[in-house]
Protein backbone atom coordinates (compact mmCIF):
# COMPACT_ATOMS: atom_id res chain seq x y z
CA UNK A 1 0.00 0.00 0.00
CA UNK A 2 0.99 3.45 -1.17
CA UNK A 3 1.39 6.17 2.29
CA UNK A 4 3.20 8.62 -0.71
CA UNK A 5 5.31 10.35 -3.10
CA UNK A 6 7.77 12.68 -3.16
CA UNK A 7 9.33 14.28 -6.02
CA UNK A 8 11.71 17.43 -6.55
CA UNK A 9 13.48 18.51 -9.44
CA UNK A 10 12.03 16.92 -11.93
CA UNK A 11 9.95 17.89 -15.17
CA UNK A 12 7.49 21.06 -14.30
CA UNK A 13 7.98 20.58 -9.95
CA UNK A 14 10.20 22.49 -9.15
CA UNK A 15 10.41 22.27 -5.41
CA UNK A 16 9.71 18.79 -2.70
CA UNK A 17 5.99 18.19 -3.57
CA UNK A 18 4.38 15.15 -1.84
CA UNK A 19 1.15 12.91 -2.76
CA UNK A 20 -0.37 11.95 0.41
CA UNK A 21 -2.85 8.97 0.61
CA UNK A 22 -3.04 9.14 4.93
CA UNK A 23 -6.44 9.69 5.26
CA UNK A 24 -7.15 12.66 7.17
CA UNK A 25 -9.03 12.98 10.45
CA UNK A 26 -12.32 14.30 8.71
CA UNK A 27 -16.26 12.76 8.14
CA UNK A 28 -18.03 12.43 5.22
CA UNK A 29 -22.06 12.76 4.98
CA UNK A 30 -22.00 8.57 4.83
CA UNK A 31 -20.04 7.49 8.03
CA UNK A 32 -20.21 4.39 5.32
CA UNK A 33 -18.58 6.39 3.04
CA UNK A 34 -15.21 7.18 5.50
CA UNK A 35 -15.23 3.09 5.79
CA UNK A 36 -15.45 1.83 1.99
CA UNK A 37 -13.20 4.82 0.62
CA UNK A 38 -10.62 4.55 3.52
CA UNK A 39 -8.29 1.26 4.58
CA UNK A 40 -6.93 0.32 7.75
CA UNK A 41 -3.36 -0.36 8.58
CA UNK A 42 -1.51 -0.95 11.70
CA UNK A 43 -0.16 2.55 10.81
CA UNK A 44 -2.74 4.44 9.16
CA UNK A 45 -5.88 5.21 8.01
CA UNK A 46 -4.81 5.22 3.96
CA UNK A 47 -7.16 6.12 0.92
CA UNK A 48 -8.42 3.31 -1.53
CA UNK A 49 -8.46 6.02 -4.18
CA UNK A 50 -7.12 9.64 -5.12
CA UNK A 51 -8.17 11.92 -7.70
CA UNK A 52 -5.91 14.74 -9.45
CA UNK A 53 -7.33 17.61 -11.15
CA UNK A 54 -5.71 20.35 -12.58
CA UNK A 55 -5.76 22.52 -16.26
CA UNK A 56 -4.15 20.73 -19.26
CA UNK A 57 -0.30 20.96 -18.70
CA UNK A 58 -0.82 22.03 -15.31
CA UNK A 59 1.96 18.69 -14.00
CA UNK A 60 -1.22 15.80 -13.74
CA UNK A 61 0.85 13.77 -16.35
CA UNK A 62 4.30 14.64 -14.81
CA UNK A 63 3.51 13.61 -11.46
CA UNK A 64 2.74 10.07 -13.14
CA UNK A 65 5.77 10.34 -15.52
CA UNK A 66 7.54 10.99 -12.37
CA UNK A 67 5.98 7.80 -10.88
CA UNK A 68 7.40 5.77 -13.63
CA UNK A 69 10.66 6.85 -13.88
CA UNK A 70 10.93 6.11 -9.97
CA UNK A 71 10.03 2.72 -11.02
CA UNK A 72 11.63 2.59 -14.51
CA UNK A 73 15.13 3.57 -12.72
CA UNK A 74 15.00 0.61 -10.02
CA UNK A 75 14.07 -1.62 -12.48
CA UNK A 76 16.66 -0.94 -14.85
CA UNK A 77 19.79 0.72 -13.25
CA UNK A 78 21.79 -2.87 -12.88
CA UNK A 79 21.43 -3.97 -16.72
CA UNK A 80 20.92 -0.68 -18.29
CA UNK A 81 24.00 2.07 -17.92
CA UNK A 82 21.76 4.53 -19.89
CA UNK A 83 18.68 4.72 -17.52
CA UNK A 84 19.27 8.02 -15.69
CA UNK A 85 19.91 9.95 -19.03
CA UNK A 86 16.61 8.04 -20.45
CA UNK A 87 14.54 8.83 -17.19
CA UNK A 88 16.05 11.69 -15.25
CA UNK A 89 14.34 15.00 -16.48
CA UNK A 90 15.34 18.34 -14.23
CA UNK A 91 12.99 21.45 -14.02
CA UNK A 92 14.43 23.42 -16.69
CA UNK A 93 13.14 27.06 -16.20
CA UNK A 94 15.89 27.39 -13.42
CA UNK A 95 20.03 27.36 -14.32
CA UNK A 96 19.64 25.73 -10.49
CA UNK A 97 17.30 23.08 -10.81
CA UNK A 98 18.99 22.38 -14.41
CA UNK A 99 22.40 21.24 -12.38
CA UNK A 100 20.97 20.02 -9.42
CA UNK A 101 20.12 16.33 -8.80
CA UNK A 102 16.11 15.33 -9.12
CA UNK A 103 15.02 13.61 -5.80
CA UNK A 104 12.16 10.66 -5.48
CA UNK A 105 10.89 9.29 -2.17
CA UNK A 106 8.14 6.53 -1.61
CA UNK A 107 6.61 5.37 1.81
CA UNK A 108 5.03 2.24 1.04
CA UNK A 109 3.98 -1.17 2.91
CA UNK A 110 4.33 -4.62 2.25
CA UNK A 111 3.62 -7.50 3.97
CA UNK A 112 2.05 -5.18 6.76
CA UNK A 113 6.14 -3.37 7.10
CA UNK A 114 6.19 0.29 6.12
CA UNK A 115 9.54 1.18 4.36
CA UNK A 116 10.32 4.48 3.19
CA UNK A 117 12.88 4.63 0.14
CA UNK A 118 14.71 7.03 -2.11
CA UNK A 119 17.25 8.36 -4.31
CA UNK A 120 18.53 11.71 -5.85
CA UNK A 121 20.07 11.08 -8.91
CA UNK A 122 21.24 13.54 -12.51
CA UNK A 123 21.42 12.30 -15.32
CA UNK A 124 24.82 10.68 -14.57
CA UNK A 125 25.19 9.47 -11.22
CA UNK A 126 23.26 8.30 -7.98
CA UNK A 127 24.24 11.22 -5.44
CA UNK A 128 22.23 9.78 -2.58
CA UNK A 129 20.23 6.69 -1.44
CA UNK A 130 18.18 5.58 1.81
CA UNK A 131 16.23 3.05 3.16
CA UNK A 132 14.27 3.39 6.22
CA UNK A 133 12.03 0.76 7.77
CA UNK A 134 9.52 1.67 10.52
CA UNK A 135 7.97 -0.82 13.02
CA UNK A 136 7.43 0.70 16.54
CA UNK A 137 10.00 3.53 15.17
CA UNK A 138 11.78 4.21 11.76
CA UNK A 139 15.60 3.13 11.61
CA UNK A 140 18.10 2.88 8.76
CA UNK A 141 18.91 -0.05 6.77
CA UNK A 142 21.39 1.98 4.97
CA UNK A 143 22.34 5.68 3.58
CA UNK A 144 24.38 6.30 0.91
CA UNK A 145 26.29 9.48 -0.06
CA UNK A 146 27.69 9.38 -4.00
CA UNK A 147 29.52 6.15 -3.57
CA UNK A 148 30.26 6.00 -0.66
CA UNK A 149 28.09 3.77 2.31
CA UNK A 150 28.05 6.16 4.92
CA UNK A 151 25.44 4.44 6.98
CA UNK A 152 24.58 0.68 7.19
CA UNK A 153 22.45 -1.62 9.78
CA UNK A 154 24.64 -4.12 10.80
CA UNK A 155 22.23 -6.14 12.92
CA UNK A 156 18.85 -6.13 10.75
CA UNK A 157 20.30 -5.40 7.29
CA UNK A 158 23.47 -7.25 7.30
CA UNK A 159 23.07 -8.74 3.58
CA UNK A 160 24.38 -5.21 2.66
CA UNK A 161 27.64 -6.01 3.91
CA UNK A 162 28.47 -8.11 0.41
CA UNK A 163 29.12 -4.46 -1.13
CA UNK A 164 31.59 -3.77 1.73
CA UNK A 165 33.75 -6.21 1.84
CA UNK A 166 35.84 -5.80 -1.47
CA UNK A 167 37.92 -2.45 -1.60
CA UNK A 168 36.47 -2.19 -5.38
CA UNK A 169 32.16 -1.57 -4.86
CA UNK A 170 29.97 -4.12 -6.22
CA UNK A 171 27.64 -1.08 -7.72
CA UNK A 172 28.08 1.51 -10.44
CA UNK A 173 27.94 5.21 -9.57
CA UNK A 174 24.79 5.49 -11.74
CA UNK A 175 23.57 2.09 -10.35
CA UNK A 176 21.36 1.68 -7.30
CA UNK A 177 21.98 -0.36 -3.98
CA UNK A 178 18.80 -1.68 -3.87
CA UNK A 179 18.58 -2.86 -7.21
CA UNK A 180 22.29 -4.26 -7.19
CA UNK A 181 21.20 -6.28 -3.45
CA UNK A 182 18.14 -7.82 -5.25
CA UNK A 183 20.06 -9.00 -8.38
CA UNK A 184 22.16 -10.83 -5.73
CA UNK A 185 18.56 -12.36 -4.36
CA UNK A 186 19.06 -10.84 -0.84
CA UNK A 187 16.18 -11.37 0.84
CA UNK A 188 15.37 -7.78 2.38
CA UNK A 189 16.40 -6.01 -0.36
CA UNK A 190 14.61 -7.97 -3.29
CA UNK A 191 11.14 -7.99 -1.13
CA UNK A 192 11.37 -4.17 -1.05
CA UNK A 193 12.51 -4.05 -4.50
CA UNK A 194 9.65 -5.82 -5.82
CA UNK A 195 7.18 -4.50 -3.71
CA UNK A 196 8.17 -1.10 -5.47
CA UNK A 197 8.35 -2.23 -8.83
CA UNK A 198 5.97 -4.90 -9.13
CA UNK A 199 3.35 -3.75 -6.77
CA UNK A 200 2.73 -0.49 -8.73
CA UNK A 201 0.97 -0.63 -11.90
CA UNK A 202 1.23 2.84 -14.29
CA UNK A 203 -1.18 3.23 -17.58
CA UNK A 204 -1.37 5.63 -19.76
CA UNK A 205 -5.51 5.92 -20.61
CA UNK A 206 -4.90 6.90 -23.95
CA UNK A 207 -1.41 5.04 -25.64
CA UNK A 208 -0.84 1.99 -23.78
CA UNK A 209 -0.27 -0.17 -26.43
CA UNK A 210 1.78 -2.95 -24.31
CA UNK A 211 -2.07 -3.59 -22.80
CA UNK A 212 -2.80 -5.47 -25.81
CA UNK A 213 0.04 -8.28 -25.81
CA UNK A 214 -0.59 -8.63 -22.19
CA UNK A 215 -4.41 -9.05 -22.18
CA UNK A 216 -3.87 -11.78 -25.51
CA UNK A 217 -1.48 -14.10 -22.86
CA UNK A 218 -4.26 -13.38 -20.17
CA UNK A 219 -6.88 -14.75 -22.26
CA UNK A 220 -4.99 -17.84 -22.34
CA UNK A 221 -6.35 -18.56 -18.76
CA UNK A 222 -9.76 -19.48 -18.39
CA UNK A 223 -10.22 -17.88 -15.46
CA UNK A 224 -9.54 -14.59 -16.44
CA UNK A 225 -11.61 -14.84 -19.73
CA UNK A 226 -14.48 -15.17 -17.68
CA UNK A 227 -13.73 -12.72 -15.50
CA UNK A 228 -13.64 -10.72 -18.43
CA UNK A 229 -16.49 -11.58 -20.23
CA UNK A 230 -18.80 -10.71 -17.08
CA UNK A 231 -16.96 -7.47 -16.88
CA UNK A 232 -17.79 -6.28 -20.58
CA UNK A 233 -21.66 -7.83 -20.60
CA UNK A 234 -21.91 -5.61 -17.59
CA UNK A 235 -20.73 -2.67 -19.66
CA UNK A 236 -22.75 -3.96 -22.93
CA UNK A 237 -24.88 -7.11 -22.48
CA UNK A 238 -25.25 -8.13 -25.90
CA UNK A 239 -21.93 -9.35 -25.67
CA UNK A 240 -22.54 -12.98 -25.53
CA UNK A 241 -18.73 -14.35 -25.92
CA UNK A 242 -14.77 -13.11 -26.27
CA UNK A 243 -12.17 -15.23 -28.17
CA UNK A 244 -8.63 -14.95 -29.05
CA UNK A 245 -8.00 -15.36 -32.68
CA UNK A 246 -5.12 -15.98 -34.29
CA UNK A 247 -4.06 -15.54 -37.93
CA UNK A 248 -0.88 -17.61 -39.38
CA UNK A 249 1.86 -15.60 -40.78
CA UNK A 250 1.93 -16.80 -44.32
CA UNK A 251 -1.91 -15.77 -44.48
CA UNK A 252 -1.25 -12.08 -43.14
CA UNK A 253 -1.57 -9.29 -46.21
CA UNK A 254 1.89 -8.83 -47.69
CA UNK A 255 1.76 -5.03 -45.69
CA UNK A 256 1.24 -6.37 -42.49
CA UNK A 257 4.20 -9.53 -42.73
CA UNK A 258 6.25 -6.50 -43.38
CA UNK A 259 5.62 -5.24 -39.91
CA UNK A 260 5.52 -8.41 -37.74
CA UNK A 261 7.92 -11.08 -37.06
CA UNK A 262 8.52 -13.75 -39.68
CA UNK A 263 5.99 -16.91 -39.36
CA UNK A 264 4.69 -15.47 -35.96
CA UNK A 265 0.89 -15.51 -36.00
CA UNK A 266 -0.84 -12.72 -35.85
CA UNK A 267 -3.12 -12.14 -32.08
CA UNK A 268 -6.00 -10.59 -32.16
CA UNK A 269 -9.50 -10.08 -29.77
CA UNK A 270 -12.59 -10.88 -31.00
CA UNK A 271 -16.36 -10.23 -29.15
CA UNK A 272 -18.99 -12.43 -30.33
CA UNK A 273 -22.64 -11.08 -30.45
CA UNK A 274 -25.40 -12.86 -32.19
CA UNK A 275 -27.68 -12.05 -34.89
CA UNK A 276 -31.35 -12.22 -34.98
CA UNK A 277 -31.50 -15.66 -36.20
CA UNK A 278 -29.09 -16.57 -33.18
CA UNK A 279 -26.26 -16.71 -35.50
CA UNK A 280 -22.16 -15.83 -34.16
CA UNK A 281 -20.98 -12.71 -34.99
CA UNK A 282 -17.48 -11.94 -34.90
CA UNK A 283 -15.92 -8.07 -34.21
CA UNK A 284 -12.46 -7.54 -34.23
CA UNK A 285 -12.10 -5.11 -30.57
CA UNK A 286 -9.72 -2.94 -32.46
CA UNK A 287 -11.32 -2.24 -35.28
CA UNK A 288 -14.95 -2.75 -34.77
CA UNK A 289 -15.64 -2.28 -31.17
CA UNK A 290 -16.08 1.95 -29.66
CA UNK A 291 -12.64 3.20 -27.96
CA UNK A 292 -14.49 3.32 -24.52
CA UNK A 293 -15.19 -0.70 -24.69
CA UNK A 294 -11.61 -1.19 -26.29
CA UNK A 295 -10.27 0.53 -23.13
CA UNK A 296 -12.45 -0.99 -20.69
CA UNK A 297 -11.07 -4.18 -21.83
CA UNK A 298 -7.51 -3.65 -22.31
CA UNK A 299 -7.21 -2.50 -18.67
CA UNK A 300 -9.42 -5.39 -17.15
CA UNK A 301 -6.71 -7.51 -16.98
CA UNK A 302 -4.66 -5.11 -14.78
CA UNK A 303 -7.82 -4.03 -12.50
CA UNK A 304 -8.14 -8.12 -11.61
CA UNK A 305 -4.44 -8.49 -10.76
CA UNK A 306 -4.70 -5.37 -8.69
CA UNK A 307 -7.58 -6.29 -6.87
CA UNK A 308 -6.77 -10.01 -6.51
CA UNK A 309 -3.44 -8.49 -4.73
CA UNK A 310 -3.87 -5.25 -3.22
CA UNK A 311 -1.45 -3.71 -5.22
CA UNK A 312 -1.23 -0.02 -6.57
CA UNK A 313 -2.85 1.28 -9.83
CA UNK A 314 -2.21 5.03 -11.22
CA UNK A 315 -4.11 5.85 -14.56
CA UNK A 316 -3.68 9.06 -16.50
CA UNK A 317 -6.74 10.17 -18.30
CA UNK A 318 -8.14 7.68 -16.64
CA UNK A 319 -12.15 8.94 -17.82
CA UNK A 320 -10.46 9.13 -21.74
CA UNK A 321 -13.26 7.72 -24.21
CA UNK A 322 -15.23 6.40 -21.30
CA UNK A 323 -18.87 7.11 -20.24
CA UNK A 324 -19.34 9.15 -16.68
CA UNK A 325 -20.75 6.51 -15.71
CA UNK A 326 -18.64 3.39 -16.71
CA UNK A 327 -15.65 5.48 -15.12
CA UNK A 328 -18.00 5.48 -11.83
CA UNK A 329 -17.90 1.90 -12.10
CA UNK A 330 -14.26 1.51 -12.34
CA UNK A 331 -14.16 3.88 -9.33
CA UNK A 332 -16.18 2.09 -7.48
CA UNK A 333 -14.51 -1.12 -7.91
CA UNK A 334 -11.66 -0.05 -5.54
CA UNK A 335 -14.27 1.58 -2.91
CA UNK A 336 -16.42 -1.99 -1.61
CA UNK A 337 -14.68 -4.83 0.11
CA UNK A 338 -16.35 -7.28 -1.90
CA UNK A 339 -14.38 -6.25 -4.89
CA UNK A 340 -11.21 -4.83 -3.20
CA UNK A 341 -10.58 -7.53 -0.32
CA UNK A 342 -7.26 -6.59 -0.40
CA UNK A 343 -6.62 -3.64 0.22
CA UNK A 344 -5.83 -2.39 -3.43
CA UNK A 345 -5.81 1.76 -4.67
CA UNK A 346 -6.06 3.95 -7.49
CA UNK A 347 -4.90 7.16 -8.33
CA UNK A 348 -5.92 8.65 -11.15
CA UNK A 349 -5.89 11.90 -13.17
CA UNK A 350 -8.88 13.48 -14.77
CA UNK A 351 -10.53 15.88 -15.80
CA UNK A 352 -14.37 14.59 -15.35
CA UNK A 353 -15.67 17.25 -12.88
CA UNK A 354 -19.04 15.04 -12.55
CA UNK A 355 -16.76 13.15 -9.89
CA UNK A 356 -16.49 15.91 -7.41
CA UNK A 357 -19.20 15.02 -5.29
CA UNK A 358 -19.04 14.48 -1.46
CA UNK A 359 -21.00 11.31 -2.04
CA UNK A 360 -18.29 10.06 -4.65
CA UNK A 361 -15.10 11.44 -2.70
CA UNK A 362 -13.81 12.77 0.61
CA UNK A 363 -12.09 15.68 0.01
CA UNK A 364 -9.09 14.15 0.68
CA UNK A 365 -9.20 11.93 -1.77
CA UNK A 366 -9.09 15.18 -4.42
CA UNK A 367 -5.89 16.41 -5.02
CA UNK A 368 -5.28 19.82 -6.85
CA UNK A 369 -2.27 20.31 -9.33
CA UNK A 370 -1.81 23.66 -10.70
CA UNK A 371 1.11 25.51 -11.98
CA UNK A 372 3.27 28.89 -10.69
CA UNK A 373 3.97 32.18 -12.77
CA UNK A 374 7.35 30.81 -12.68
CA UNK A 375 6.21 27.36 -14.10
CA UNK A 376 6.44 25.42 -11.58
CA UNK A 377 3.24 22.88 -10.17
CA UNK A 378 2.27 22.78 -6.88
CA UNK A 379 -0.02 19.95 -5.26
CA UNK A 380 -3.00 20.76 -3.02
CA UNK A 381 -5.56 18.64 -1.39
CA UNK A 382 -9.13 19.89 -1.41
CA UNK A 383 -9.11 18.82 2.29
CA UNK A 384 -6.74 21.85 2.45
CA UNK A 385 -9.21 24.65 1.77
CA UNK A 386 -10.63 25.90 5.03
CA UNK A 387 -14.73 26.31 4.99
CA UNK A 388 -15.71 24.16 2.28
CA UNK A 389 -18.97 22.37 3.89
CA UNK A 390 -19.76 18.76 2.22
CA UNK A 391 -23.32 20.44 1.23
CA UNK A 392 -21.52 22.30 -1.14
CA UNK A 393 -20.86 21.32 -4.63
CA UNK A 394 -17.46 20.43 -4.83
CA UNK A 395 -18.23 20.44 -8.92
CA UNK A 396 -19.35 23.94 -9.03
CA UNK A 397 -17.02 25.54 -6.99
CA UNK A 398 -14.42 23.99 -8.74
CA UNK A 399 -15.52 24.98 -12.35
CA UNK A 400 -15.77 29.10 -10.89
CA UNK A 401 -12.16 28.19 -9.85
CA UNK A 402 -12.49 28.68 -6.20
CA UNK A 403 -9.67 26.15 -5.89
CA UNK A 404 -7.79 26.99 -8.52
CA UNK A 405 -6.25 24.26 -11.14
CA UNK A 406 -8.20 25.97 -13.76
CA UNK A 407 -7.10 26.38 -17.24
CA UNK A 408 -6.41 30.12 -17.52
CA UNK A 409 -8.56 31.29 -21.26
CA UNK A 410 -7.09 34.67 -21.56
CA UNK A 411 -8.19 36.59 -24.19
CA UNK A 412 -9.21 34.03 -26.64
CA UNK A 413 -12.06 34.88 -27.76
CA UNK A 414 -10.81 38.22 -28.80
CA UNK A 415 -8.07 36.72 -30.44
CA UNK A 416 -10.39 34.98 -32.89
CA UNK A 417 -11.94 38.39 -33.57
CA UNK A 418 -8.54 40.22 -33.91
CA UNK A 419 -7.67 36.81 -36.71
CA UNK A 420 -11.07 37.61 -38.62
CA UNK A 421 -10.69 41.16 -39.06
CA UNK A 422 -10.22 42.41 -42.35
Amino acid sequence: MLLEFSIENFLSFSHLQTLQMQASAIRSPSSDADIQYTLSTPYSSLLATKALYGANGSGKSNWIKAFGAFIQILKQSVKYEGVLRRYIRPFKLSSEHRAAPSFFQMVYMIEGVQYRYGFEANQERIHSEWLFVKHKKEVPYFIRENDQLVDYNKHSFSEIEILVKDTIPLYRSNSLILSVLATFGRPIARKVWEGLTQQIGIFDGLHDTHLISDTLVALQNPSFKQQALHFLQSIDPTITDVKRMQIPWESLPHSLQNHWPHNEPFGFISIIREDAQGESIDFVLDQEEAQGTRKMFYLAQSLFYVLQNGYTFVIDELDARLHPLLTRKFIAMFHHASTNPKGAQLIFATHDTSLLQAHLFRRDQIALIEKDKQGASHIRNLVDFRGISNNRSFERDYMEGKFGAVPYLGQIDTLFMELNQP
